[in-house]
């Protein structure tokens, strides 16, 4: 009986497997765009950066996008080293940058990052707002290549990211990503969007004054998924976006303790979104985990079984790996496979459960962190 429900569950696997691939593979290579151009404000909000700010830096310096229709603004959220010097001197040299301090702005209900960026919005004049992190380094010809395909009532771009993975603990991080994305690029295909990405990621600045930007969202931990959701209510088309020209590159997290609360803080923040959302979410954690369960049970009882299995998960993940890696000419996701095998499996089973046992989510920075209750 267990083994007839275990067949069950992998041919759904395999099954939902297939509808991502093909999902990928109708998403097309972005262009880049041409004249009319719009105008474009990038948004980064900074906290105690002053170790990774630089190459963030020297990114946004050589931007290919016109410089008279870019507007750059960089702000400090109370930072204690060196970061807002160091954004000073930026917004300094170059005409189309601007920096501002949190001290100049009113206090308000947000928190961490989605403050920064509200307080960065309210000094935008652009078209577009487009968003990543201080830890990114952004790809030259990114802001030209992320409007590829948008019209009049697009109102949201995703973008794809991958973590610099030079340690093993940042090769775990990139594990985490490499995974959610062909599950989120891959339904976006079939016309099924789950996410927004916050590193890389732009709205349409008059949908987001229009319904009050991030001040009125509903939300408290995943900035990036309340945009998300205040353009996917309202009706307005969603972009995700997969091509070499606008994947963003992520340095790593320094602990596995921020690996984790990372990954908690994801999901936490997926169920910020309406019911429907809420529900898909939860069945596709709930399959995560019941899949992972059936697999170790079989392994052990049925070792034949659970090669058999094993391999039906192999050869769907490397498929779909391989779309992901040709797409954006990552480098390196093949050999991974191994290794994302066993975290997933693991990560499946112990991510959903950790909320019986601690509810909080906790936001980590360099030397401060923000607790959700």
């Amino acid at each position: 009986m267990i083994l007839s429900i275990a067949w069950v569950v992998f041919i759904t696997y395999a099954l939902l497997g297939v509808f991502i691939i093909s999902g990928l593979f109708r998403i097309p290579r972005t262009k880049a765009v041409s004249e009319p151009l719009p105008t474009v404000s990038l948004l980064i909000s900074c906290r105690n950066e002053e170790k990774d700010i630089d190459d963030c830096l020297r990114s946004l310096a050589q931007l290919t996008y016109p410089k008279d229709k870019l507007q750059i603004i960089l702000v400090d959220d109370y930072s204690t080293d060196a970061t807002p010097a160091k954004l000073k001197a930026f917004a300094d040299q170059y005409d189309h940058a601007a920096f501002y301090s949190g001290e100049e702005f009113p206090e308000t209900h947000l928190e961490a990052k989605g403050r920064g960026i509200a307080r960065a919005a309210s000094k935008a004049s652009g078209d577009w707002l487009f968003i990543t992190d201080a830890d990114a380094v952004v790809p030259p010809h990114w802001i030209e290549h992320m409007l590829y395909g948008t019209h009049d009532d697009s109102g949201l771009i995703v973008g794809t990211t991958e973590t610099i993975n030079k340690t093993f603990l940042a090769t775990l991080e990139k594990i985490a990503g490499i995974y959610t994305i062909p599950v989120g690029w891959g339904l976006a295909g079939w016309g099924i969007p789950i996410n927004g990405l916050g590193p890389n990621m732009a709205i349409r600045r008059k949908f987001y004054e229009q319904y009050g930007g991030l001040e009125a969202a509903n939300f408290r931990i995943a900035e990036d998924h309340a945009l998300f959701n205040m353009i996917k209510k309202n009706g307005h088309d969603i972009h995700h976006q997969m091509d070499e020209n606008i994947q963003i590159k992520l340095k790593p997290v320094k602990t596995y303790a921020q690996i984790i609360s990372q990954q908690r803080r994801w999901i936490k923040g997926g169920f910020e979104g309406s019911i429907l959302e809420r529900v898909l979410i939860a069945s596709l954690l709930f399959f995560a985990m019941t899949f992972s369960l059936f697999f170790l049970y079989v392994v052990i009882a049925f070792p034949t079984y659970g090669l058999i299995f094993g391999s039906i998960k192999f050869v769907t993940d490397s498929i779909a790996y391989g779309v992901l890696s040709a797409k954006t000419r990552s480098k390196g996701l093949l050999w991974l496979i191994p290794l994302t095998f066993i975290y997933t499996i693991v990560s499946f089973i112990w991510l959903p459960l950790s909320f019986l046992f601690k509810r909080d989510i906790a936001w980590m920075g360099d030397g401060y962190e923000v607790t959700y209750k």
